[in-house]
Formats: C-alpha cells, sequence, structure tokens
C-alpha cells in the first residue's frame, strides 16, 4: 500500500533509484502509466479466488467467459481452474477472447462474399 500514497513522481523515483542499482546506465522513461488498482471504485483491487467448500468455481470461469451476442469477456476470472486470480491468467483470457472475436469476423467477411464453404456452421 506503500505505493498507492505516493505520487506519480515520487513512484517513478523509487523504481528508477532500484532500476540503476541493477542497470546504472538505463534512463528515466519520457512518460508514465501508473494504475492504482487497490484504489480503483469499481474493483479495489479485487481478483478471483476460490472459495473454501465451493466446487464450481471452474463452471463459473466457464460461464463468465462464453460470449454474449457479440460481447466477449475477458479476465483473470475467465483464466480456468490453473490461471484464475493471476496476471497470466488474464493475458491468455485477452488473447482467447481477441482470437474468438477474430474468428467471427473473418467468418461474417467469407459469408459477406456468398463463398462459405463450411455449410451454415458459423
Amino acid at each position: 500500500m506503500y505505493l498507492m500514497s505516493q505520487t506519480d513522481k515520487e513512484v517513478l523515483a523509487d523504481v528508477m533509484t532500484k532500476l540503476k542499482a541493477m542497470f546504472p546506465t538505463i534512463t528515466t522513461p519520457d512518460r508514465i502509466i501508473i494504475t492504482r488498482w487497490a484504489s480503483e471504485e469499481n474493483v479495489r483491487g479485487t481478483y478471483s479466488f476460490k472459495k473454501v467448500g465451493r466446487d464450481s468455481f471452474s463452471d463459473d470461469g466457464e460461464q463468465l467467459r462464453m460470449p454474449v451476442k457479440n460481447v466477449w469477456f475477458a479476465g483473470e476470472a475467465t483464466a480456468g481452474e490453473s490461471w484464475y486470480g493471476t496476471v497470466n491468467g488474464a493475458y491468455a483470457s485477452g488473447e482467447r477472447a481477441a482470437n474468438g472475436i477474430l474468428e467471427v469476423l473473418s467468418a461474417t467477411w467469407y459469408k459477406s462474399l456468398n463463398w462459405w464453404p463450411f455449410s451454415n456452421t458459423v
């Protein structure tokens, strides 16, 4: 929580002190973006977790990752049993959703040409 109370300039100074100790020739970036996840009013730094005694957690994630019409969902909670609650899970689920969207857009494009070799499967 220490970083949450610092200004962007203070965070940058702390990070650069540590980086310069490891990489003496590193230069300071000309711009930065710092998120303060714990103070974000809609999430307050939360992430998904498996509640003790609840066996359907993987089913919940499976339901969350199902697209609803043209809306696709991503995030660590949709990443599956082994990656929930992690940045890797969030990243992988974003790739999964993006690939799904690309598949649908590609299918739509092919159908617009009145040429679709796979009957009406999409």
